[in-house]
């Protein structure tokens, strides 16, 4: 049975590398502003969307990256890309949309639960 914990621990890692520069939040974040934008951002339609990871910088301030996972790399995108409690590239775009509206912002989509295996991709949404 595929594990989601396994590739969020990954994700992790990577990160905490950069604490000195980013903070790392996970489901829901402390600035207010991003909590609004996120509030109607459900992947299943009701609701306030939760991405796994909401990356702020302390300089700049306008620019944020979202990381939504996936433990099996069968989830890892869809053909229409509009599945998104289904799909990690899916779940990553729609929160972008919505963060979109106020930040740059970079979306990272993470699925496998091993290093070897992970599948990343990323996209660029611009304010």
């Amino acid at each position: 049975m595929a594990n989601e914990r396994k590739t969020e621990k990954i994700v992790r890692s990577h990160f905490d590398k950069y604490t000195d520069v980013i903070k790392i939040e996970e489901q829901s974040s402390d600035i207010p502003k991003i909590n609004k934008l996120l509030k109607f951002a459900s992947k299943k339609g009701g609701g306030k969307g939760r991405p796994e990871f909401i990356i702020t910088f302390n300089k700049p301030d306008n620019f944020l990256i979202v990381v939504e996972c996936k433990a099996d790399i069968t989830k890892h995108e869809s053909t229409s890309r509009d599945k998104y409690s289904e799909y990690a590239v899916d779940g990553a775009l729609l929160y972008a949309s919505f963060l979109s509206k106020e930040y740059d912002v970079l979306a990272i989509a993470v699925s496998g639960e091993t290093e070897q295996q992970l599948n990343v991709s990323h996209f660029l949404h611009l304010n």
